[in-house]
């Protein structure tokens, strides 16, 4: 294939294999949920309560359904 076929085809995916494309896409960026043990939770509760002490401010990512938002 050239690349003026390779621009063609990609311009005419059905709607329905383009959301296949993205779901899969989607899905590749989902990581596992964390464990974490007790060492790691009270370094995290040593963190907050230091931070609430001196007035720091404090950023936290979250686990969401496969994403860390």
């Amino acid at each position: 294939m050239t690349s003026d076929n390779k621009l063609w085809a990609s311009s005419f995916i059905l709607p329905e294999l383009r959301e296949g494309f993205q779901r899969l896409a989607e899905a590749k960026l989902k990581v596992e949920k964390p464990q974490l043990d007790a060492q790691q939770i009270e370094d995290m509760e040593v963190t907050v309560a230091q931070s609430m002490e001196v007035g720091a401010d404090l950023s936290f990512e979250l686990y969401d359904d496969g994403y860390i938002r």
